[in-house]
């Protein structure tokens, strides 16, 4: 199955491992681990919209969460569980 076919298939809240085509420091190819949040398409390109956790805590002491987009141009793989 193709990566467009995965995303546009992943429902919100699923949780979603994706294996870009960036590369980090260390050269290996940059992974993102996150709740989906919507499938966005703009002509021929695609985006995934995730929401992961960050590093930070609020006033009250609650986690933090960040919106992150990965272009379809990006995603070498993507995983839904």
């Amino acid at each position: 199955m193709s990566n467009y076919k995965i995303a546009k298939s992943l429902k919100e809240g699923q949780l979603v491992n994706i294996i870009t085509t960036l590369k980090n420091a260390s050269n290996q190819n940059k992974e993102f681990y996150g709740t989906f949040v919507r499938f966005e398409e703009k002509g021929s390109n695609y985006s995934i919209i995730i929401q992961r956790k960050t590093d930070f805590k609020s006033l009250t002491d609650k986690p933090l969460y960040e919106e992150l987009r990965v272009s379809g141009e990006n995603i070498s793989k993507i995983n839904g569980y």
